[in-house]
């Protein structure tokens, strides 16, 4: 989705990687 404001993708994919991370470190 373009929203047309980099820092607002940028700081999405962040979010996700993160949360990616947290889910996969309370699976282990």
């Amino acid at each position: 989705v373009e929203t047309g404001s980099p820092f607002a993708t940028l700081a999405h994919q962040s979010l996700e990687f993160i949360l990616g991370i947290k889910l996969m470190q309370l699976r282990c």
